[in-house]
Order: C-alpha cells, then structure tokens, then sequence
C-alpha cells in the first residue's frame, strides 16, 4: 500500500515578513509549513496553522514566533481545545504542545493574530513522506520509507532520508526488528561526509520467558544523519541499550533494571553510561510502595562526573474518603573532585471525612548543599453547606534560606441563589518581608432575560503605598437569531493605572449568505491583567450570491503611547466554476503609519476536487513591500497541493 501523505512545490523568496502576509492557511508536519493564502473566514490580521500529528505531545512548530499571549482559539479534530487544559503554547517560540498524543491521522486548527512589526517567521520546512509495504507475512513484514526534506533549516540536511525498516516474529515469545536509513544529498548540495556519516541504523530484539522480559537494542548514526527528528535517533551517537523487568499480573512484587550506554563523536567517543533500578510492592487495595536508583556516570574532557539519585514513595488509601503519600529522595553528584548533595520531602493529604467538605495539604522540604533550605506548605478547602453556595479557602506558606518567606491566603464564596443570578466574594492577602498586598473584590452575574446577560465587578487592591480601585460591567444581548451585540467597561483609580477599558462587538446576519461583523476596543485587558495601551476597531463582511461568494474586511489599530498606527484592507471573491471547482481571488493593503512600512498583496487561486481521494490546489501572488529605511522588490509566490490516498 502506498500512502502519499502530502506533496508540495513552493517557490518563494522573502526578504522581511510583510504585514500582507498575516492570514493564510499552512499545512504543517512536525517540521512542515506548506502555506496556501486565500482563507477567508479569519479574523483580521490572524494567520492560521493546521497541524498534522506524528505521535507524540510536542511540541509542535508554528509559523511564527513571538505571537500575542492568550488571544488564540485551538481545535483538536474539530473539537475546542482549552488552553492549559488540553494544550499549552510558548508565545515567545511559537511552538505547541499538546497533553494527549497527537495521532498521524488527527489535525489540530490553531489560529492566532500576528504583528509582523513584532512577529518573526519560524525555521520550518517542507517533509513529503512516503512508506512501501515490500513484503508482509504472518510472521515477518519489510517496509521501505522515504523522507523528502526541504528548506528544514541549518541542523538538517535539505534532501530526505531513505529507509528500509523490518520486523520478524522468531517465536511466539521473540522477535527482532531492523532498520537502515540513509540520508539523501540534494542536487548540487553539501555532502556533508560519507555514506556512513550520512547514515544510521537500529537493531532490537525482545523476548519473554514467563513473567520476565529481556530487550536490548543497538543504534547508531553518522554526524550528518538528517532524520534525528523524524525516527528519534541522534545524529552522531552510538547509543546501547538492555532491559529486564518481572511483573507477574497477578503477583503483588515487580521490578525492573535497564542499562544503557551512550557514545557521541563530536566527544571524542566519550560516553555516557547509566543504570536504572525500580522495585514495587502492593501491599494492600489502594496502597503501594515504590523504589527507585539511578545512577549515571559521564567522562568528557578527561572529566568524571557521576550522579546517584535515590526516591522512595509510598501511597495508601485511608479508608474510603482519605489518601496519603509520602516520598522521599535523596541524591549525591561528583564531578571534578566537587561534592553536592541534596534531599527531597514530600507528604500529601486529601481527605473528604465530612460530608461536602473536602480538605487537601501539601508540604514540602527541599535542602541542598549549595542553597540551604527551601519549605512550601499548601493547604486547601472546599465545602458546599448549601447547594447553592460554594466556599473555597486556601493558604499557601513558601520560605527559603536565599529568599526569604512568603505567605499567602483567601476564601471565596459564590451563591446561586437561582438560575438567573450568582454572585460572589473574595478576599486575599499576600506577605513577603518586602511586599504586602490585600485584595477585595465582588463580581454579580444576572440573567434577567432569556436574550440578555449583565455582569459587574468591583475590586480594591491596597499595597500599603498604593491602591487600586477596579470597576467593571459587561453585557451580551441576543435579540434576535440573526443579531448579537456584547460590550464592557472597566474604569481603574490608582498611581499609575488610571485608564479605562472598553469594548463593544457585534454580529449581524440578517440572511443566510451575509454576514457582519464588527468590533471596536480601547486599552485592552487580557487574561491575565495586562492592559494594552491602544485603540482598534474592525470590520468584516461575508456574503454569497449564486456562485459568486465575497468576503472584506478592514481593521485599524492606534498605539497612541508609542504613536503607531496601522491599518488593514481585504477583499476577496469566490467563484464556483463548478461543483467540484472553485476560482478565488483576493487583494490585500496594510500600512504602518510612523514606520514608514507599507505592503499591497494580490493573489489568484485555482481548487479542484476529483472525488473523494484526490484534490489539487494552485495558488498564486505577487506582494509588494514599502520600508523606508530599506529597498525592496516585488515578491513572488506560487504554490501546488496535490493530494492522493490510495
């Protein structure tokens, strides 16, 4: 079978990142962008990446870097993802990483706005894979897979990797598995060495005897090898690798030990050796006893240096309402005939004993020879003495021989007193030898109609040199299907914060093929209380007639603090030739204004879809960029998507 997972050509050639070039669609593999610009339902100035997954959490790479923190919307396979919950984003890196694996077969949809005067591209390239399936049978299979690589960036060596991977199942209980992979050196490019610093190769083998397991493996890669983060082995290392482990199913005792031995070239063949011990013990329903040793040992540079890390841990359930745990760790590490030591205490404790209350602690003392010692004490509550009122208090109790102590604490209730109406209270103080702080604040949240929601809040932070008054309302009205209307103010009193905030947007679909949308915000507040001193409004138009789909937008941001302004035009049309055939054109201006930047984007489109199993895309676009302070020439770009799936 042969799986054609992307294909694309991209001749492009970019001497800065334009403002035009804000939006766009960008198919990514785990170091793959392919950009296809054209999409009409974002937001201006957003860019949108879609992600393929390999297998694994992250991270991922976007197209840019440097991004707006918490202003993006992620999906998972068509589902909302939450941020925190289901994935995190590094705003400075522009990567991703997810909590669950991201399978070969799923897409993640992460869109984001983009500043191209504070944004900067990412080093991302063009993978096209390919795997053959040569032979299969019950008990062997062999596969030949290929990587092409392009534009991956310094690290990789642009051209691909071939590869022939088997398995074959000697017995019932052993099997082996091989694979070869070389790199592919692209016309007219850097060897970059040999065959054999081109290439790598991995043998392992595994094997059961009753409840006892034994695996092994062998792997090494030449200095140039290309596919380190494709097939997960590192260039320029030999790298050995042997386990056992005991775990009877039924059996309450199991252990395992693992040794594995790494050696690099760029070293001097120096290596790294390490061992690792674990032993478990179930002595009751719900409660167990874990040890672990790891020693690693390392010479590099005529240097020895090595690092024994003990941990012992053991949790029990306390009854049917109670769970505790206690861990302990100590480790000793060597190097250069210097001597560290450090230890670890940890005891946890939840508890729900009393009906709709439950109580969780946490303590924990760190010591080492270089920085003394450290305690963090965390306690929390959570009672509900009615079904309509919710009490949370915690207390939190951080001291350190370098830093100093810091305490904190709160209690928060919120009541229900119906559907339509909660409200709730806070109160928190904070100490530090150099800092106090006590915050009040009340928040009401009513609906006194099905189409209408109010929300209002009211802060006091007082520093002891300085306070701070918050006040906030907000509203969202939904009077009829086709309009909806949400706004907020917040005012701020205090030394250095007196700026109000505000906000007003607005949906209106009066038919089903049109749509508008409009938003204007003054000092804007995200998530996490940062306040953005600039004005912005927006607006954006969808609509179809026929065959024939338009779409606009305009938006404008006033950064008065700084005295920048800047401001973008779309328009685009959408043509349906066809059933399966669609011509789209669209026009883009963005300008700077103080900066002396300006950028004027046209760009052509051509989709065709062949049933359900194949689709090719043609893009086209000429961008032309204005800076003041340098010269520039027309950028050309086109672009071809073929997809197959046999």
């Amino acid at each position: 079978m042969l799986v054609f997972a992307a294909a694309a050509l991209a001749a492009a050639a970019c001497a800065r990142p334009a403002a035009a070039q804000m939006t766009g669609l960008h198919l990514m593999s785990p170091v793959t962008t392919v950009s296809a610009s054209g999409s009409s339902d974002l937001q201006p100035g957003y860019c949108r990446d879609i992600i393929s997954g390999n297998n694994s959490r992250g991270p991922y790479t976007l197209s840019w870097a440097g991004i707006p923190a918490s202003r993006e919307m992620v999906s998972v396979n068509g589902r909302a993802a939450l941020r925190g919950v289901d994935y995190a984003l590094d705003y400075a890196k522009g990567t991703i990483t997810f909590t669950s694996v991201l399978k070969t077969t799923g897409l993640a949809k992460v869109e984001y706005p983009v500043d191209p005067e504070r944004c900067t591209r990412n080093a991302v390239g063009t993978n096209v894979p390919v795997a053959l399936d040569l032979y299969a049978s019950d008990r062997s299979s062999l596969q030949l897979t290929g990587l092409y690589k392009q534009g991956a960036g310094q690290s990789e060596n642009t051209g691909g990797v071939l590869g022939l991977q088997g398995k074959t199942q000697v017995s019932q209980t052993t099997s082996i598995t091989t694979a070869l992979f070389t790199g592919m050196t692209p016309e007219g490019g850097d060897s970059r060495g040999g065959f054999g610093d081109r290439s790598a190769a991995r043998f392992g083998a595994a094997s059961s005897l009753g409840d006892v397991k034994l695996t092994g493996s062998y792997v090494r890669a030449g200095r140039a090898f290309s596919g380190s983060k494709d097939y997960g082995i590192a260039a320029g290392q030999d790298v050995q690798t042997y386990g056992l482990s005991y775990g009877p199913k039924a059996g309450r005792l199991s252990f395992s030990s693992g040794y594995q031995r790494v050696s690099r070239e760029d070293a001097g063949g120096d290596a790294t050796t390490s061992l690792n011990h674990s032993l478990k013990y179930v002595f009751a329903p719900g409660g167990q006893f874990l040890f672990t040793r790891t020693a690693v040992g390392s010479g590099a540079n005529g240097v020895e240096s090595s690092a024994v890390t003990d941990a012992f841990q053991i949790d029990s359930a306390l009854g049917t309402k109670s769970k505790v745990l206690l861990a302990w760790t100590d480790q000793t590490s060597a190097s250069g005939g210097a001597r560290d030591t450090s230890s670890t205490k940890v005891l946890k404790v939840t508890s729900s004993l009393v009906n709709n209350v439950a109580f969780n602690a946490a303590y924990q003392l760190a010591q080492t020879s270089a920085k003394g010692a450290a305690s963090d004490l965390d306690v929390g509550i959570t009672a509900k003495p009615h079904k309509a009122v919710d009490v949370v208090a915690t207390f939190s109790g951080h001291g350190s021989d370098q830093s100093g102590a810091d305490n904190s604490g709160g209690i928060r209730i919120a009541a229900a007193p119906n559907a339509r109406l909660k409200v709730s209270a806070g109160l928190t103080d904070r100490q530090t030898e150099a800092l106090g702080l006590r915050t009040r604040d009340l928040r009401l949240e009513s609906q006194p109609f099905d189409f209408l929601t109010l929300a209002g809040g009211y802060a006091f932070t007082d520093s002891g040199s300085s306070t701070l008054v918050a006040r906030e309302i907000a509203a969202t009205a939904t009077p009829s299907s086709y309009l909806k209307l949400g706004g907020g103010y917040k005012t701020r009193d205090g030394a250095g914060e007196s700026v109000d905030t505000a906000q007003l947007d607005l949906t209106l679909s009066p038919w089903k093929s049109l749509g508008i949308v409009a938003a204007f915000a003054e000092n804007p507040e995200d998530g996490k209380g940062n306040v953005g001193y600039y004005r912005s409004k927006s607006l954006g138009l969808k609509a179809s007639i026929g065959i024939l789909g338009f779409t606009g937008a305009y938006a404008y941001k006033d950064e008065y603090m700084t005295a920048r302004r800047w401001f973008q035009t779309q328009a685009g049309i959408q043509l349906a030739l066809a059933r399966a055939t669609q011509l789209t054109s669209g026009y883009e201006y963005s300008e700077t204004e103080g900066y002396g930047s300006s950028s004027r984007r046209i760009s052509l489109g051509l989709r065709r879809d062949m049933g359900d199993d194949f689709n090719i895309w043609l893009t086209g676009s000429r961008t032309d960029t204005r800076d003041a302070s340098i010269e520039n020439d027309p950028t050309y770009e086109a672009q071809m998507k073929l997809g197959v799936r046999f």
